[in-house]
């Protein structure tokens, strides 16, 4: 408790609500918690509330169980229905509350880990629960989606998008890409419901770290039409040896029913054993499919060598840069 008028709490390190504690003040307004450190409810499944101003800009606030409830949060302004700053982060069937308004914009860190993780907006004299899926509409900052959800309205992503392995979005009103779109992370097997529009300044993302679709590398499917514009970025990750890579081999890296466009600029990996082949193909009746084929670099047979003195097999393996 804050006991004196005006009184700050300032968090530096770990704050952990082990039982269904509080941070509540009991002078005559004023009081007012910062926190720069993390703010944890790791205990008791009920609810904890944090009823001074609460500023959490350079902090981290973390709900592993129960319910924290931020009564004057200054980083959420309901008047503009914006999270602003700070790291927010959901586990399990934790539950994150702000006072009033509904969640439609965010330019903060947000991680939702697991299907039954929730953060919602309520009137402060009733429980009326609006969640983050029924009213996001716009993603300025980061936000990180680990299991299935549905999604009310159309998004608009212009921060940074990463959606783990496994999971399945569903977009009622469809996804449009103008900043980073992470899937899998990592890799993994990513399925979006609904249409997917990636526009001049969007960049999607996928990693290669190994041969497997979905486990070994990111494979993004979309249940709907993909209209791509805009960069797809191609990382190898160190998890894949580009000698383990047959030749002429595949990836199918993105699946949608219909694919409009095409990427403007395409980052592929550049190493010795060889080159990727980007191209897609467009499947009357069947899924249409962004690929990569990798071609490997041919190595020479075994080159008899004599020298003076000296007869021996020498196996000579040359490697060429012919990277595209």
């Amino acid at each position: 408790m804050l006991g004196a008028d005006k009184c700050q709490y300032n968090n530096y390190g770990l704050h952990d609500f082990t039982s269904d504690g509080d941070i509540t003040g009991i002078g005559h307004g004023g009081e007012k918690t910062t926190n720069y450190g993390t703010i944890r409810k790791s205990g008791g499944t009920g609810e904890s509330r944090i009823n001074t101003e609460f500023s959490n800009a350079k902090g981290t606030v973390e709900v592993q169980t129960g319910r924290i409830t931020i009564g004057n949060p200054v980083d959420y302004d309901w008047h503009t229905n914006t999270l602003y700053a700070g790291t927010w982060r959901v586990e399990g069937s934790g539950m994150l509350v702000f006072f009033d308004g509904s969640l439609q914009t965010n330019k903060a860190h947000v991680v939702l880990n697991g299907s039954n993780a929730k953060i919602c907006t309520t009137p402060g004299h009733t429980w009326t629960p609006t969640y983050i899926e029924q009213s996001l509409t716009a993603n300025q900052g980061t936000l990180e989606v680990y299991g299935d959800r549905t999604f009310s309205n159309h998004l608009d992503n212009t921060g940074t998008l990463i959606i783990g392995a496994g999971t399945e979005l569903t977009f009622t009103g469809g996804l449009t890409n103008s900043g980073i779109l992470s899937p899998g992370n990592s890799p993994g097997y990513v399925t979006i419901n609904g249409d997917f529009t990636q526009d001049a300044s969007g960049e999607l993302q996928i990693e290669l770290g190994g041969l497997d679709p979905g486990t070994g590398y990111d494979v993004l499917n979309i249940e709907g039409t993909a209209s791509l514009a805009g960069t797809l970025d191609v990382s190898l990750l160190s998890s894949l040896d580009p000698a383990d890579i047959p030749d002429n081999y595949i990836f199918n890296i993105l699946f949608a029913d219909t694919i409009t466009g095409d990427f403007d600029t395409v980052n592929l990996p550049s190493i010795s054993e060889g080159n990727f082949e980007y191209f897609i193909d467009l499947n009357e009746g069947s899924d249409d499919i962004v690929n990569l084929r990798f071609h490997a670099v041919p190595i020479p047979g075994a080159v008899w060598l004599l020298g003076s003195g000296l007869f021996g097999l020498v196996a000579v393996r040359r490697r060429r840069n012919n990277i595209s």
